[in-house]
């Protein structure tokens, strides 16, 4: 799916619907060529307690990335990072407009360290802490997150705003 969107885009609003079971890998969406307010893209697990990305960041620091991605919708997954830097959901770059809702997020429980969150925003995908970030118009809502130092990271700049992110209803 990576690969596919990364390198074609979306040519008009996509929906992925993703079968039930757990996945042991990682989503990186990049730079979706096409992707606009009309154009989006979402991918929907269905249930998530039923439909769980499993990662350990090895390959990406989060089990879900968006890098320079926008109008992207993730809902309905499981995402789980078992790694000790990273997130569930890393938000990169400039990525606008994107929409995380009724995901089950968990990251390890007992971390006393602030590189282990369920969302976390960055400036970089390679770190989970270089900041200023700059999302803007995102939307977390009615989101499960477990375990992490924060819940939701987002760090701006008194020269890098972020603006009109909402969190809410989450638990």
């Amino acid at each position: 799916l990576s690969a596919a969107v990364n390198t074609y885009g979306v040519c008009g609003a996509a929906t992925v619907n993703v079968a039930n079971g757990v996945y042991n890998e990682s989503l990186l969406l990049s730079n979706i060529p096409g992707a606009s307010a009309t154009n989006t893209l979402t991918i929907d697990g269905g249930d998530s307690s039923l439909t769980t990305l499993v990662h350990d960041g090895t390959t990406n620091l989060g089990t879900i990335t968006l890098d320079n991605a926008n109008y992207v919708t993730i809902r309905n997954i499981g995402a789980r990072h078992t790694g000790t830097n990273g997130a569930a959901i890393l938000v990169a770059g400039n990525s606008d407009y994107n929409t995380f809702s009724n995901n089950d997020l968990r990251v390890n429980v007992n971390t006393t360290t602030s590189l282990v969150s369920c969302i976390t925003f960055t400036s970089n995908a390679g770190s989970s802490t270089a900041v200023p970030s700059d999302g803007d118009y995102n939307l977390i809502s009615n989101n499960r997150m477990i375990g992490g130092y924060y819940g939701v990271r987002l760090y701006g700049s008194t020269t890098i705003i972020n603006t009109n992110n909402r969190v809410i209803e989450n638990e």
